[in-house]
């Protein structure tokens, strides 16, 4: 008896489909390299900056500008900027986009004199006190 064979598909694994190195690039991260959909999403909304497949130095210059107009923090032009630059690396471009100078914040801290206070602080009601014991014994675990 005969069993049913699957048809192969139409189109063979050797043709080569017309594809743009942007998505050449996604297949690979994607099949090769099993990055998230998330990350391949990451690629596909940074490469849209780009209005070529092989920028030059000014077309990356114009589109650091194009993302400076369009309001982005430096933070999120040098995420789209890694995801820019690894294409380049990958393509076999030497060009690299330089990252922008983000904001460097500095978080507050106690003074000497708020830690001093805090460490001297003693309970003076039952409920600090329990409180107080209670945080103790959390501190010492």
């Amino acid at each position: 008896m005969l069993t049913s064979l699957r048809t192969p598909p139409k189109q063979s694994c050797l043709e080569e489909t017309p594809t743009t190195k942007f998505e050449q690039l996604a297949k690979e991260k994607h099949y090769l390299l099993g990055v998230s959909p998330a990350t391949l999403e990451w690629y596909r909304h940074s490469l849209r900056w780009l209005e070529t497949e092989e920028p030059n130095e000014n077309e990356l210059k114009r589109a650091v500008l194009r993302m400076r107009e369009a309001r982005c923090k430096p933070s999120a032009c040098n995420s789209y900027l890694r995801a820019i630059n690894s294409y380049l690396k990958w393509s076999g471009s030497s060009l690299k986009a330089p990252k922008l100078k983000e904001e460097q914040r500095v978080l507050p801290t106690f003074s000497v004199e708020d830690i001093q206070k805090i460490i001297a602080w003693k309970p003076k009601t039952y409920g600090e006190r329990r409180l107080h014991t209670a945080n103790s014994h959390h501190a010492h675990q």
